[in-house]
């Protein structure tokens, strides 16, 4: 039986950053020019309208010194996002996308190990809602089925600080449905009041769109 516990919430809101929002990337470096070149006319081009994310993905935090003994907090997701809005534009060479925005109402299951023991499995109800943000971002075809942001896609502005980074994504199109698989990958390493925390992210998020 699993028992609720309040999360920490660094460790959900960093999760949330990552999966939902970075969407990170095929491969975290800049493919340079090997089967890239200009966007001179491609399937994507045009208006598409945001309909949903589903993310799947897995966090683990690793938190050691600070007088605290050795503890790992393993945390996984599933989930499709709600209240979706907004419309990204593809030009010859852009994105463009505007008001985009969704809410997050889930439960995160995790495990927490202290010095090596299991504390059991926990869960939390987790509710996220992300204000509709506006930009654009130059991009570039990779291949026959994959595209690349030296910027990456969506800079969500308000969820803390996150280095601009190369983002890659899988692109099909089904009629008039866009589907962007993009893996997580992921590491954040910071230091609080002397304990040294390190936080990788791992996971695939599928974004789905329609054609306007």
């Amino acid at each position: 039986m699993l028992k609720k516990i309040p999360l920490l919430p660094t460790c959900l809101c960093c999760f949330l950053l990552v999966a939902c929002s970075k969407e990170k990337s095929i491969d975290s470096t800049d493919p340079g020019h090997n089967g890239g070149g200009t966007n001179v006319s491609n399937e994507l081009i045009g208006d598409w309208k945001f309909v949903q994310m589903h993310v799947v993905a897995e966090s683990v935090v690793d938190a050691i010194g600070g007088g605290i003994p050795p503890t790992k907090t393993i945390t996984e997701t599933d989930y499709y996002t709600k209240d979706n809005t907004g419309t990204m534009t593809f030009t010859a060479n852009k994105i463009d996308y505007s008001n985009f925005g969704y809410s997050v109402d889930t439960v995160v299951k995790a495990e927490i190990i202290i010095d090596g023991i299991s504390m059991g499995e926990m869960e939390q109800a987790f509710s996220f809602a992300m204000p509709p943000v506006s930009g654009s971002s130059s991009y570039k075809i990779i291949g026959a089925d994959s595209l690349y942001s030296p910027a990456g896609f969506i800079n969500m502005a308000g969820l803390g600080q996150m280095p601009t980074q190369g983002a890659g994504s899988r692109f099909r199109i089904v009629n008039d449905t866009l589907i962007l698989t993009t893996p997580i990958n992921y590491n954040l390493s910071r230091e609080e009041q002397g304990t040294n925390i390190t936080t990788h992210h791992v996971g695939t998020g599928t974004s789905t769109l329609v054609r306007l």
